[in-house]
């Protein structure tokens, strides 16, 4: 543990395959921590192939974590297995899932899951609109957009720049300029993030003139 928080991760990891250790649970988090945090993914799949060499059986805490970790590197299939053995599958675990599946183009399947997430009576957070909006973008989806927007607008969540430029994003892509203006304009702190959406979005129809 004193490797991984000295930054020194692949010795860490280096170790605990050449001594075969069973890590305790924190540990076993933490490293699979710094792996998320550092985006070096590939080295948690080693750690996930070193508890089942080792005969671990990880908790359901850390299940999320690689569940997480398969969702960021694009392997879904993995993500899927673990995600459909949960005990309880939390909103994180939700987030993850969606993302993973916006992240690697499947929107469809994205959107599929974000309304069984609905279903299951969970209800969405700024983590889930910002995917649900990028995945609405990508299939220029305009009734889906409409509809998450309709949600956000009635669960009062604090305003998010990630958020709002997402959605602007999913205006702007399905040619409905007034709804990205409208969104723009309800942005009580405007920055570099939302400015530059709204300029590569009417950039997009030729109009950049309407913000210069």
């Amino acid at each position: 543990m004193s490797l991984c928080f000295s930054g020194r991760l692949r010795e860490a990891l280096g170790l605990l395959w050449r001594t075969r250790l069973k890590a305790d649970d924190a540990t076993y988090a933490l490293l699979l921590q710094e792996c998320i945090f550092r985006k070096e993914y590939r080295s948690g799949r080693r750690i996930h192939a070193q508890m089942i060499v080792i005969g671990y059986v990880p908790n359901e805490y850390l299940r999320i974590k690689l569940l997480i970790l398969y969702a960021k590197l694009g392997d879904l299939r993995t993500a899927h297995v673990l995600f459909d053995n949960l005990l309880e599958r939390t909103l994180i675990s939700w987030n993850a899932m969606i993302a993973g599946f916006v992240q690697k183009g499947c929107g469809e399947s994205g959107l599929d899951l974000y309304y069984d997430m609905r279903t299951n009576g969970l209800t969405p957070d700024q983590y889930t609109f910002a995917s649900v909006f990028r995945d609405c973008a990508s299939l220029a989806s305009l009734d889906h957009g409409k509809q998450a927007h309709g949600i956000l607008i009635k669960s009062r969540i604090r305003e998010n720049v990630v958020v709002s430029s997402a959605l602007m994003d999913t205006y702007f892509k399905c040619s409905s300029l007034i709804d990205a203006y409208r969104v723009f304009n309800e942005v009580d702190n405007k920055n570099a993030v939302t400015w530059t959406s709204l300029i590569c979005g009417y950039g997009q129809h030729g109009r950049v003139n309407k913000v210069l």
